[in-house]
């Protein structure tokens, strides 16, 4: 088993995975200093189901978060953190306020929002909800994932599924095209090509 704390300015969030229990995710109110704390080896990087689904150091993502939803509703009306995303990229976005509130799908360049029902007193509880509703066909892309396994082999942590060239510069949404490439670097690339735009449809 392993956990991973981080803290904002009035909250910890602490992120445990294990072999049997499955990733649970408890949110206790505090008056912490920004920063982050870990525990134990391992804490961050458990894949599962050969990959398809991440639970990721939110630390790692605030800068290019940052610079995602600055050009949307969303810029300031919480303190948001990316908890887990897709082998292709797809960031799971948590609210302290408002619990699981978005989605971006960084090949597109566009994002879904939602309203929780699950905030304040609710908010661990609606972590559950957020784990048993993620299914393999949320964060497979146009059933590209098997192809890609096979033809490129397993992920590692700080990797994921690629087009290269990137949608936003012509290319195509092909296996072909799909490269094993760093998360983060890529992202980073992908959020300089094209601002997010609304799906204009919700996720639930």
């Amino acid at each position: 088993m392993s956990i991973m704390i981080f803290s904002s300015k009035n909250s910890v969030l602490f992120l445990i995975t294990g072999k049997l229990q499955g990733p649970a995710l408890l949110t206790m109110k505090t008056n912490c200093l920004s920063g982050c704390l870990s525990i134990g080896m391992n804490l961050v990087g458990g894949g599962y189901a050969e990959g398809l689904f991440w639970l990721v150091n939110p630390q790692e993502y605030e800068g290019l978060l940052e610079h995602w939803l600055a050009s949307t509703e969303f810029y300031l009306r919480d303190n948001y953190y990316v908890i887990a995303r897709s082998a292709f990229g797809k960031l799971y976005v948590w609210g302290e306020k408002s619990g699981w509130c978005l989605s971006i799908s960084p090949h597109a360049a566009r994002y879904s929002g939602r309203v929780s029902k699950f905030t304040g007193d609710r908010l661990s509880f609606g972590v559950s909800v957020f784990f048993a509703f993620v299914r393999p066909e949320h964060n497979d892309l146009n059933g590209l994932f098997k192809p890609a396994l096979e033809k490129l082999g397993q992920l590692s942590s700080d990797e994921m599924y690629g087009f290269v060239p990137a949608l936003a510069l012509g290319g195509a949404m092909e296996l072909r095209n799909l490269q094993k490439v760093k998360t983060i670097e890529h992202l980073e690339f992908l959020s300089q090509l094209s601002p997010l735009q609304d799906w204009g449809f919700p996720e639930f």
